[in-house]
């Protein structure tokens, strides 16, 4: 998936979050990310799937067992303090990125 495809399923999954709050965080990924993709060589690009992000909320909410998209927003936002913004990052990185990459056939964040 290219990075504008996956601009514009980011920007639909967080309309439909917006339009449809009764369905799940996991429901709306499979809507935005309807049609089959292929992995790509480069890394998702972390301005998009940030935990703080809009879109990265959506990928909290469905992926992220431990952590609500309101703590990540907390704790990984814009003003968190550094040293545990960091390890959090690492955390997403290793922990759920893969879990969102695995199901759609995407490139994980390196």
């Amino acid at each position: 998936m290219h990075e504008s495809q996956l601009q514009l399923a980011a920007f639909a999954a967080v309309e439909l979050r917006r339009t449809r709050p009764d369905a799940s965080a996991l429901e709306i990924l499979d809507l935005a990310l309807h049609r089959p993709v292929s992995a790509v060589s480069a890394p998702l690009d972390p301005a998009i799937t940030h935990p703080a992000s809009p879109f990265g909320q959506v990928i909290a909410a469905a992926f992220d067992a431990d952590m609500t998209p309101e703590e990540w927003l907390a704790w990984a936002g814009e003003g968190s303090e550094q040293s545990i913004c960091e390890a959090l990052l690492r955390f997403w990185s290793d922990e759920v990125l893969p879990k969102f990459s695995s199901r759609y056939g995407l490139a994980a964040a390196a």
